[in-house]
């Protein structure tokens, strides 16, 4: 008999997929669905693993413990959101055709349903789908009050189990019971994802100028950057591969969830320092300031996906006045003999490798 899982149930919906394919092109309307599909897919694995495409819909899901970062998930269905934003701008803009598939691609939009709860996993051929319960109401919840109620064409939708799962206390979100046959009243908070888009594509970026780049360093990892990020970012992670005996522990969050102002302190050798996120765009890079050293300190961390996994870079600038013909030999030497970033990040690629291997 299968064994019972727990874990989350995601599926991504595309928003007028219905009026799209009536009265159009066949052939070219299927081809940005497919289009459209393969870019959510390529998104949301390998975090998740993909169960099935149904049509209009992207259904994946994973055991809890693959997630053990609760924001990473919520991170990743905006940075899918954005990916998908972005595609459909360059679909639209590429085009020449005049059918009318092709015309309505800007109508085109997206909408998340993320629960959490159990299932089992059933062979359908070769292909293992989880079924049960919890998987009919999330398919349930692609028809909600949501739309009806707001207007919105693009949003996320979260059950209250899967933010409990998920360990956040989101603020600002939009609250509805959804009613199902056979099916008790249910809590949901949704979030409206073309006002998150255009929050993070207008949020100045801070990036370090080649003249304020005191030291740096790449290095290359075998995962995917969403592995990488979770690694850098998950306070548990953190502390296994910082320095011994470092402690790390969330403190400030904005909107209960790690962002620009967010901080984070660390206990480390009798002595302690404090982190406050200046720039914040997952899976992309960070910025973040360090106090409570006797000089503040920036660091940036850049991650590019290649095609054997994930790039690092990592930046610091010394917030000393000094000339910087001074401020670089200097600061070289104090990040390799102090602060070891290096060596930290090393111990940390072997952590992933390791699980990876496992």
């Amino acid at each position: 008999m299968a064994s019972t899982v727990r874990g989350y149930l995601l599926l991504a919906d595309i928003t007028g997929y219905t009026s799209f394919m009536a009265g159009t092109e066949l052939q070219h309307a299927q081809a940005v669905v497919q289009e459209v599909n393969n870019l959510v897919i390529n998104s949301l694995t390998p975090t998740m693993i993909l169960a099935e495409v149904e049509g209009d819909a992207v259904f994946v899901y994973s055991p809890l413990d693959m997630i053990s970062r609760g924001e990473s998930l919520i991170e990743l269905v905006e940075a899918t959101y954005v990916r998908f934003r972005r595609q459909r701008e360059v679909m639209n803009t590429r085009t020449t055709c005049t059918c009318k598939a092709c015309e309505a691609i800007p109508n085109l939009d997206l909408k998340f349903v993320v629960h959490a709860g159990e299932f089992v996993m059933q062979n359908y051929g070769l292909q293992q789908k989880p079924v049960g319960s919890d998987v009919n109401l999330s398919h349930r919840l692609l028809k909600n009050s949501v739309a009806e109620a707001t207007g919105w064409t693009a949003y996320a939708l979260f059950t209250r189990e899967s933010l409990k799962a998920l360990g956040v206390q989101l603020s600002g979100l939009l609250e509805t019971t959804e009613t199902y046959e056979h099916f008790p009243p249910l809590q949901a908070c949704s979030l409206n994802l073309a006002t998150r888009y255009k929050e993070i594509v207008d949020t100045h970026r801070y990036l370090l100028k080649p003249e304020e780049v005191d030291h740096s360093f790449t290095m290359d990892f075998s995962s995917p950057p969403i592995i990488v990020w979770e690694w850098l970012n998950d306070l548990s992670k953190r502390t296994q591969w910082s320095e011994k005996g470092s402690i790390w522990t969330g403190r400030k969050r904005p909107s209960g969830r790690t962002a620009v102002g967010a901080t984070n302190h660390c206990a480390h050798g009798g002595g302690e320092s404090f982190e406050r996120i200046l720039d914040w765009k997952p899976f992309e890079y960070f910025a973040s300031e360090y106090t409570g050293t006797p000089v503040t300190v920036i660091f940036t961390n850049r991650l590019d996906p290649q095609s054997s996994g994930t790039r690092l870079t990592w930046q610091v600038h010394f917030k000393i006045k000094i000339p910087r013909w001074i401020r670089r030999p200097l600061t070289q030497f104090i990040s390799k003999r102090f602060i070891r970033t290096q060596k930290y990040y090393g111990t940390m690629k072997d952590l992933i490798e390791g699980q990876h291997a496992s």
